[in-house]
């Protein structure tokens, strides 16, 4: 008989228990730390104390041993997040950087993630297709058979025309064979089948406050592909071939791929809860940016930029140039009741303040000093105890804000950071299923 694979279950930016921490080193896993922009192994478990970072998902540490990162904030409203970088083409850009799912290995038995990596391959599908549609369809050759009436088009099928005209006496008909230049090729006749999947799954989604929305969208994209075909044969997938000319097409492709095999090629399995996962990772640091990115981009328009690069390979999140203010987002709520560990985030928002690019796009040159401010989520983790005096941290409060909606500037809702000119700090409510108290 079979071992039944073992779990061991963590919180985000937590440890786990001394059991649990004694069994993870028996395993001798190589845990190291992840590098910028690079996909975290083995969740980003820290090598030395064994805390999960800011990574969610579930992976496997040995052939019969898994290890699943489970969301620090309760109820927290994944598919409102996700929609999130839905609306805007920059952000949906960035959709690929904060996730990966792994369909090749062997899946893990938990339902624990059920309500967020279905709506996240949807979600990021869906914001890809918005992006081809909006420039066309790609046309491709392919090749057809048709019996024409009175007319030769390409060769004739010489074999299929006389079984078909000739025998008969169809002498009207001529059967030809044919290259079509038409944008109801393979690529597009997958493209529309994951759609029609994602469309039935969405429909589970109706209570929710973001489903106008995505059906919105949805049905906007449908309209593009009328004139592609419903058919679709599993052996076209073999045939497609990734080309670096059409990247949007190439990563609406895997991610159609991965959507019907989510399902097993089965529509009505997108009725289902299913009891197992494919090895996945989110990094939550970078989703909460994009979730921010929509609220700011919704207030204040094209004003603020997004991802701005710097030197030596640095990005700011982002960058309100009609203010000229540098803000950070930092996935951090320690700031709630004090500043313990915000001198590390000073130091590197202090870096973007004099970076020449970053201040460029800001229309300031080298002499200006800018305002700089770090926007954090509420009650993700709890407080630590440890303050540092140096940083008066236990008198510094931040009041919280729900809605960038007609605010004014943001500074004007920011608390000082005690100690630093210009420097300010602003929570901003996450989104939940349900109201919290």
């Amino acid at each position: 008989m079979s071992r039944i694979p073992a779990i061991t279950y963590l919180y985000e930016h937590g440890g786990c228990n001394d059991s649990d921490r004694e069994l993870i080193r028996r395993l001798d896993i190589p845990f190291c730390e992840t590098g910028y922009e690079c996909a975290p192994k083995y969740l980003g478990i820290h090598p030395t104390t064994l805390c999960a970072g800011y990574y969610i998902g579930a992976e496997w540490l040995t052939d019969d041993h898994a290890v699943v990162v489970m969301p620090k904030i309760r109820d927290l409203d994944f598919v409102e997040m996700f929609v999130s970088a839905l609306r805007f083409e920059s952000s949906a850009k960035y959709f690929d950087k904060f996730y990966d799912i792994d369909f090749n290995a062997q899946p893990i038995r938990t339902n624990a993630f059920n309500n967020q990596i279905t709506p996240l391959l949807i979600i990021h599908f869906i914001a890809i297709l918005k992006r081809i549609t909006k420039r066309g369809l790609k046309k491709a050759y392919v090749m057809k058979c048709e019996n024409l009436q009175s007319k030769v088009k390409g060769k004739i099928h010489i074999s299929r025309h006389i079984k078909q005209n000739i025998i008969p006496r169809r002498e009207e008909r001529i059967y030809c064979k044919y290259q079509d230049y038409t944008v109801d090729n393979p690529e597009n006749r997958v493209l529309k089948k994951a759609l029609t999947f994602s469309e039935s799954y969405l429909s589970s989604l109706a209570a929710h406050k973001s489903y106008a929305t995505l059906t919105s969208v949805i049905n906007n994209v449908k309209s593009h592909f009328h004139e592609v075909a419903d058919t679709f044969d599993t052996r076209e997938l073999k045939s497609i071939v990734k080309n670096d000319l059409y990247k949007d097409y190439s990563e609406a492709l895997r991610i159609a791929k991965m959507i019907l095999r989510k399902f097993s090629y089965s529509i009505s399995e997108t009725r289902h809860d299913i009891d197992f996962t494919p090895p996945f990772w989110i990094d939550m640091s970078r989703l909460y940016e994009v979730y921010v990115y929509s609220k700011l981009y919704e207030r204040f328009g094209d004003a603020i930029k997004f991802q701005v690069p710097g030197h030596h390979r640095t990005a700011v999140d982002f960058v309100d140039t009609a203010n000229k203010v540098i803000i950070d987002t930092k996935y951090k709520p320690r700031y709630n009741d004090g500043n313990c560990g915000i001198i590390d985030d000073i130091r590197q928002i202090s870096a973007y303040a004099r970076d020449r690019k970053i201040l460029k796009v800001l229309g300031c040159d080298s002499s200006t000093t800018v305002d700089c401010l770090i926007i954090y989520p509420e009650k993700v983790i709890e407080p630590t105890d440890a303050t540092d005096p140096e940083t008066e941290a236990a008198q510094d409060s931040c009041p919280q804000l729900s809605s960038f909606t007609h605010i004014g500037s943001l500074l004007q809702h920011a608390t000082p950071i005690n100690g630093y000119e210009r420097f300010y700090k602003l929570s901003f409510r996450m989104p939940y299923i349900r109201p919290q108290s």
